[in-house]
């Protein structure tokens, strides 16, 4: 995988929606570790805050950075059953950020990586979804 994302060569986002919320992980992060260092990702962001529940952001910072990729994971959905991803990253401010223009916004299974996080077989059904990023 990892000679994939060499050749890939997009920055990515990884953006958890909770509830209309927003935040986003770095490299060495709960859910970067696998996706940046692991995997090799290249992140928008290398300076984001490594923390357990992301850096709260904003659709000014999404903007802002406007990365290739957006790698969406809708924790609302795994909770609750509310999915609220779509209307959040539908805000006027991000009409013209690369991934949301071109499509390439990838809704991740959320109780795959917000519960069962962690065993073999997860991490294997992780980065399986992450393989059709790169194709």
């Amino acid at each position: 995988m990892k000679d994939k994302t060499k050749k890939f060569n997009k920055s990515v986002m990884y953006l958890l929606v909770n509830e209309g919320e927003l935040s986003t992980f770095g490299p060495k992060g709960r859910f970067g570790g696998l996706v940046y260092d692991t995997l090799g990702f290249n992140a928008v962001d290398k300076n984001v805050s490594n923390s357990n529940h992301g850096q709260n952001v904003s659709n000014e910072y999404i903007n802002k950075e406007n990365p290739d990729v957006i790698l969406a994971m809708d924790r609302g959905q795994a909770v609750s059953g509310k999915s609220t991803a779509k209307q959040a990253l539908n805000n006027p401010v991000l009409k013209n950020v690369k991934a949301i223009k071109e499509d390439k916004v990838y809704n991740l299974d959320p109780k795959l990586w917000y519960f069962a996080a962690g065993s073999t077989t997860t991490t294997i059904k992780q980065i399986d979804e992450l393989e059709k990023v790169v194709k």
